[in-house]
Parts: C-alpha cells; sequence; structure tokens
C-alpha cells in the first residue's frame, strides 16, 4: 500500500511484499488439475486504519499500491492475490486462484499465514525512526470467519453483514514534554495493570524540539481499554539508559479505539528513577545502566535485607572515588548483582579506614561481571577490587562467580590484599570461574595474592585464575591466594610475585599459586609463575611456599624458581608440620630451580611431620651451593615417605661439592637415613656435580626403617643426627634407582605402574589428564 508520507524504508517492504506476493503456498504435481483463476474487487475505507496520518491528524490513511497482496484462507485452502493494475487508493483488483468453502479469513498484508501470524508480525520490534515520525506504523487488517471473498470491503460493517468481525490496529499518539537537560531517547513505553506497549526510538532528540517527544505507538488489533483508578505509567529511556516516568490515574475508563489515533499528553512532571527498571526484587531487580544507577544502589540498600541488582549494559564510574557499598558494622546489607557479562569501568575506591574495594564487607553475591581498569588503594585495611572481605563472622554470608578483574591496581599497607578479595572467611560459599587479568597487588605486610589474600578454612576456589598479574608483599605470597586453609581445584595462575622482604633467613612463603597452605586441598592447578626473589628469604616454591597438613594432588608447575636463601623447590619450598599429615601425589613440575641450599626440583625442604609423596616428578635443572637433589634438597624426618616418584632431571650442580660440605644427590641431596623411600628413579643421563657422586652403575636399594640407607661403602647406617647440621648427618645422599633405555612415560607406565586414568602417557613425559 502506498503511503502519502514517503519514508527510506518503503521501497524495501514494498519490494520484500512484492516478492512473496509473486508465489503461491502450493505447487501442483504435474498431474494436478489447474486451479480457477478469479478477480476479486477489494475497497478501503478512507476512515480506517491506516499507515500515515490523514490531513487533519486524527486517523490513519493509506491507498493501495503496486506489489500489494491480500490472502484468503478456508480450512487447509490458502491462497494469495495480487493486486491488477489501474486500481485507484481505495479500491482494487486482485487476482488469484478461488478457494473452496464457506467460511474465509481475509488477511493483509498477504505476506502472512494465519490470523495470530497476521496479527504478532503487525506489532513486533517498532522502531520510530525521528520525533514526530510515522515510517514505522504498519497496516495489519484481518476479515475473519467471512461468508464471502467477492466483493470485500476492510471495515465492520461489511464483515458484520457477511457474518465474521474486523480485527485492525489503532495507534497511540503520546506527545510529552521531558525534563530539561534530556537531551537525546531512544524508548517509550506505555504501561498498566501488568501490560506494556513499547516503543524503540532512533535519531529523536527532544532538545531540538523544546523538550517536547511525540511518539507513535501501533496498538494490538481491537479496542485498548486504560480502566478508572488503574495507575497508568509512560517511561521514557534516555540514550544513556537514565529513565524518566510519568503516572496517572484515569478517572474514568479511556478506550483507545482500534482504526483511530488515541491521543496523550503529558507537559510536566516527568521525574528521573533511581534505576532503569525493576523494584529490587529476585523476580524483578534494580536495572543498571549507568553510573547515576551505581551510585543509586548504596541508599537502596537495607540492613538485615537482600536487595537485587542487574546490569543491562557497560558502565564507566569515571575515576570518581567510590563508597564501598556494604562498609559499615554490623554489615548486614544484602546485595545480589548480575553482572550478564558486563563491564564495570574505571572504579577507584581510595580508602584508608575503610575496605576499598566495590562491595566492601561482600554479605550476598555477585556474578558475571568484569572490572575493567580498577585502582583500589587499600591504607590499612583488608582490599581487593570485588570486596575487602568476602562473608565476615558467623552471620555475613558472601559468593561470587564468573567476575573478572582486569587491567587493575590493588595496593595497601595492611595484610590480606588480593585481586579480587582481600579475604574470604570460613561462612562463605564457593568462588567459582573468578579471574585476574594484567593486575598488580602490592602490599607493605603480608598475605596478599592475586586471588585472594586469604582463604578461611571451609572456603573453596574453583576454576579461578590469576593470569600476567604482579604480586608483592613481606610474607605468605601467593600468584593466586596469599594464604590458604581450604579447597583449591582446577585454578591456575602467571605472572611474578616477590617478597620485599629484607631481614635474613625469614620464612616468607613464596608460592607461584599458594604462599602458605594448611588444613586444605589443592587438585588440579597449575603455575606459571616466574619467581626471581633478589632480597632474603625462605619457603619459595613453584607452586606452593610453604604447606603444612594439607593434600596437593594431579598440579603441576612450570615457572622458574630463583631464591636468594634456602628451601626453594620447583613445586613445593618447604613442607614443616607439627600434627596432621602432608600428602603430595600425582604432580610434576619443569621448571628451573636455582636456591642457595636446601633445593630440590620438586621439594626444597622436608622439616618435620607426616609427609606422603607419590607419583611425581621433576625434569627441573637445579643448581646452588649444597643441599640439591633432584627431586628434594633435605629430608629431615624420619616420618617422610616417597614412592614411585622419578627425579628426571637433566642437571644438578652443586658448587660447593667438597667432602667438608652437605651433600647433593640425584634424587634428595640429604636423607634421613631411616625415611621410607620406594622404588624412586633417576634419570640415566643426569649430569650431577655433587659430593659423593655414584659410579655409573650404583643404585640405591629401598629405604625404610627396617633397612637404613645403605652408604657408599655398603653399609647401613642408622645415623639419627638431623639439620643440626652436625658432622656427619649432612652426608646422606640418596641417588634411587636407575633403569635404562625407557623414556619416562614408559618408566611411569610400567615399573612405576601409575594410574592411566590420570596420566597420559603418549608422550616422552607424562602429563596430567
Amino acid at each position: 500500500m502506498k503511503k502519502y508520507i514517503i519514508r527510506t524504508l518503503l521501497p524495501v517492504l514494498a519490494f520484500v511484499a512484492a516478492a512473496a506476493c509473486g508465489k503461491t503456498d502450493e505447487t501442483a504435481g504435474p498431474e494436478a488439475p489447474a486451479k480457477e483463476l478469479v478477480t476479486i474487487r477489494v475497497c478501503v475505507p478512507e476512515d480506517a486504519t491506516r499507515v500515515a496520518l490523514t490531513p487533519d491528524g486524527k486517523g490513519l490513511h493509506t491507498a493501495w499500491q503496486e506489489g500489494d497482496c491480500i490472502r484468503v484462507v478456508s480450512g487447509s485452502q490458502s491462497e494469495v492475490f495480487t493486486i491488477k493494475p489501474g486500481f485507484t487508493d481505495h479500491e482494487a483488483e486482485f487476482t488469484g486462484n478461488a478457494v473452496d468453502g464457506s467460511s474465509f479469513d481475509i488477511l493483509f498484508p498477504g505476506t502472512e499465514t494465519s490470523v495470530s501470524g497476521a496479527a504478532a508480525g503487525a506489532f513486533a520490534a517498532q522502531t520510530q525512526d525521528g520525533n514526530g515520525d510515522t515510517g514505522h506504523l504498519k497496516y495489519a487488517a484481518a476479515l475473519c470467519g467471512v461468508d464471502s471473498y467477492e466483493e470485500i470491503t476492510f471495515n465492520s460493517s461489511w464483515a458484520s453483514e457477511h457474518g465474521g468481525s474486523l480485527l485492525v490496529a489503532g495507534t497511540l499518539r503520546l506527545v510529552a514534554t521531558l525534563p530539561a537537560g534530556v537531551t537525546t531517547v531512544d524508548n517509550v513505553a506505555l504501561s498498566f495493570g501488568g501490560t506494556s506497549f513499547p516503543l524503540e526510538l532512533k535519531n529523536v532528540d527532544v532538545s531540538a524540539s523544546s523538550q517536547v517527544l511525540t511518539a507513535y505507538i501501533m496498538l494490538p488489533w481491537g479496542d485498548v481499554t486504560l480502566p478508572a483508578g488503574v495507575p497508568v505509567e509512560i517511561a521514557v529511556r534516555g540514550t544513556d539508559k537514565s529513565v524518566y516516568s510519568f503516572s496517572f490515574k484515569p478517572s474514568e475508563d479511556k478506550t483507545l479505539v482500534a482504526g483511530h489515533v488515541s491521543n496523550i499528553t503529558v507537559n510536566s512532571g516527568f521525574a528521573e528513577l533511581p534505576f532503569a527498571g525493576g523494584s529490587g526484587t529476585q523476580t524483578d531487580p534494580w536495572l543498571l545502566a549507568n553510573k547515576k544507577h551505581m551510585k543509586n544502589m548504596r541508599s537502596h540498600l537495607e540492613n538485615g535485607a537482600v536487595k537485587y541488582f542487574e546490569l543491562i549494559g557497560d558502565v564507566d564510574l569515571e575515576y570518581e572515588n567510590w563508597t564501598p557499598l556494604n562498609n559499615a558494622a554490623p554489615y548486614g546489607n544484602g546485595i545480589f548483582l548480575e553482572g550478564n557479562g558486563h563491564t564495570v569501568k574505571n572504579l577507584v575506591c581510595n580508602s584508608s579506614n575503610a575496605y576499598a574495594s566495590f562491595a566492601g564487607v561482600l554479605n550476598g553475591s555477585v556474578q558475571n561481571v568484569v572490572f575493567d581498569g580498577a585502582d583500589i588503594a587499600g591504607g590499612n585495611r583488608s582490599a581487593g577490587v570485588l570486596a575487602g572481605f568476602i562473608g565476615s563472622g558467623d552471620t555475613i554470608f558472601g559468593s561470587c562467580s564468573g567476575v573478572t578483574v582486569k587491567n587493575s591496581r590493588v595496593t595497601g599497607d595492611t595484610n590480606r590484599l588480593g585481586g579480587l578479595a582481600g579475604y574470604v572467611r570460613k561462612t562463605s560459599a564457593p568462588i567459582a570461574d573468578c579471574h585476574v587479568l594484567n593486575t598488580t597487588v602490592s602490599s607493605s605486610a603480608e598475605r596478599v595474592g592475586g586471588l585472594v589474600g586469604q582463604i578461611d578454612n571451609g572456603c573453596k576456589a574453583t576454576g579461578c585464575s590469576a593470569e600476567d598479574v604482579t604480586v608483592s608483599g613481606t610474607i605468605n605470597i601467593g600468584g593466586l591466594i596469599g594464604v590458604g586453609y581450604g579447597e583449591i581445584t582446577d585454578c591456575t595462575s602467571s605472572g611474578s610475585v616477590s617478597s620485599i622482604n629484607t631481614a635474613s633467613n625469614k620464612d616468607i612463603g613464596l608460592g607461584g599459586l599458594v604462599g602458605y597452605f594448611e588444613n586444605g586441598f589443592i587438585s588440579k592447578c597449575s603455575s606459571s609463575v616466574n619467581i626471581k626473589q633478589t632480597s632474603n628469604g625462605r619457603d619459595i616454591g613453584g607452586l606452593v611456599g610453604k604447606m603444612l597438613s594439607a593434600t596437593l594432588e594431579k598440579s603441576f608447575a612450570t615457572g622458574n624458581i630463583s631464591g636468594i636463601q634456602r628451601n626453594v623447590g620447583g613445586l613445593v619450598g618447604l613442607v614443616s608440620l607439627n600434627s596432621g599429615k602432608a600428602v603430595i601425589r600425582d604432580c610434576y613440575c619443569t621448571g628451573d630451580v636455582v636456591g642457595d641450599a636446601y633445593s630440590g626440583g620438586f621439594l626444597g625442604l622436608q622439616e618435620k611431620g607426616s609427609t606422603e609423596i607419590s607419583n611425581c616428578y621433576s625434569t627441573s635443572k637445579v643448581s646452588g651451593k649444597f643441599a640439591m637433589g633432584g627431586l628434594i634438597g633435605v629430608i629431615g624426618s624420619a616420618d617422610l615417605s616417597m614412592s614411585n616418584c622419578a627425579a628426571w632431571n637433566g642437571t644438578i650442580n652443586a658448587s660447593s661439592h667438597g667432602s667438608s660440605n652437605w651433600s647433593s644427590a640425584a634424587v634428595a641431596g640429604v636423607t634421613f637415613p631411616t625415611c621410607t623411600l620406594t622404588d624412586n628413579y633417576r634419570n640415566p643421563s643426569m649430569f650431577l656435580t655433587a659430593y659423593w657422586v655414584p659410579a655409573a652403575d650404583y643404585a640405591h636399594a629401598n629405604v625404610s626403617s627396617a633397612h637404613p640407607l645403605v652408604t657408599q661403602a655398603g653399609t647401613e647406617t642408622t645415623a639419627t643426627s638431623t639439620a643440626s647440621g652436625q658432622p656427619g648427618y649432612p652426608q646422606f645422599p640418596y641417588h634411587g634407582k636407575v633403569e635404562a633405555g625407557k623414556t619416562l612415560s614408559q618408566l611411569a607406565s610400567t615399573t612405576l605402574g601409575w594410574d592411566s586414568s590420570v596420566w597420559d602417557f603418549s608422550g616422552e613425559l607424562p602429563a596430567l589428564k
């Protein structure tokens, strides 16, 4: 149909309609009889609903145009009729195949195949292009259940005379004066009683029309009634997603009549809403779309209650200093934020007496949000980009999932700093699928991690990572977690970690993944952190710096490790415990290890306590002064048990290897003579520079309390001097066994009997599945 107001979109629509109308829905087979071709006459009254305003502005107007078509449906029959030349604005003839039957549905446009389809297609995805534009208005009508179709008029009286009814649309014209300062808008909606009629807008600049918006909204087929006393809300959304609302209650029923234009005019009274929508409940969260909405979160929180929020777009906080949302005792402001994958940019929080972060103390849950370019200055309290604390005490619970921090910085002068959070308390739910990328975390104090400063016993971190992070502090520093007591599974780290400690012989606890780990469980984790400690400090490991009673399994480290003092290990720096048990199984490491002393390709020092190591290997190049080992630098306790492990190192180089120095060896540089060492092997081609280098065919038998270490002279020794440095003790190296002619994968899968459900033996070196 030809509009009197021509729009750019019209030729496209006309083309689509013409193309569709050139085909019928049924293709007759070669044996099917030809259908009767008939001509019908169709009229459109001038006062019917149409696609352009009439000159008086009170109705909608149209005219037939080339390419128009209608559809006649009766039962399973459906035929398209195309317009013939010679039509006028309101009368036209159409040709098509005859349709049998006694009851017919007649649809315009004929591109639709059913009444329901025509109804849905007419009102889907309306967009008004320009203030006051009518180019988006469509004509769609249906004569339903009429008894003939030879002479058709699209109005109610004709439909009634022929036993049927007319369905046709109406239009609402809204004229609204918006507040000063509103410039461009992109949506308007009329809502009442749970029903909403939305209209998308583009290229609408209200400031160019004295703040007046003129919008045309197509309404569903049939009359629409605004009931008396029921609130009607008109909401207009700016292009910055700010929402301006006006509401009223009709004193009597107001009918928006089908086939006509109904008018609503609002001259003043629009107010900006605090959010882009919602009511703060779980089923209807407040919607956040800009900085103003984010700032309004704080004033809508309530102690002892959970309020729900949802990001519907990226938000730039524009470096304005942020006050954490839940930052005052009793920290009862409950928050649930669904980010929908959107990004919060340029969060800045500089607070010396608060938990500097987005949330402060997270009491609730945050999920699926990205923080980009955050700058957090924590002062003297725990801090992180998301939260200083996740959970607190016995009543404050917190969790997060799908949260990413990138290109950010966290600094402070206190314990417990992390890229994501400073401290995860024992009352918290798991941290899952959270990631910190290209971020610096630095403190002048301890317990610092790329992801979290400290995680309590009973807490879990799963599927998390800290990638390309730079982490520094005094003691207990980890690429992922500074101090860990809980469960850490399927996590990774990369970047660098270091300590600013200057005190000599300080146990700094520096780990590629975790600095200090106790009473927890690590599984399926890895680290490629390169550690180069240039100041004093001990207990440095590629995965864990210092490990107490805990379990570490199915994990590996590939970073190069350099410690200026002792207790340096490719996987773990120090194992030391007064109670419980340390278990390490199915792990490996490959990075170079450099330490002053007590350094191992796998473990630097096992100091004391029950320790069990099995099915592990190292290929690390190990170098230092003395007490160096392919797997362990020093075993200081009879309570250690190591079995089915392989020192597959290429080089062990102890620079101080004279007879007056501590020994170094292929497997364990210094061994407690009565610990338990069972079926541990060394690389047959290892190059070993150390005190007491064995002959090429030398192999140690298994060691236990029943069969103590065999010396080079072939005698067993039960010397009990421990790591006091007394003469005699530091010269018990353990070189393990040799089996030539096999790759490590072959050795592990056959001689050592490693589990093929855990290990992949397809390469020369076993890999964890």
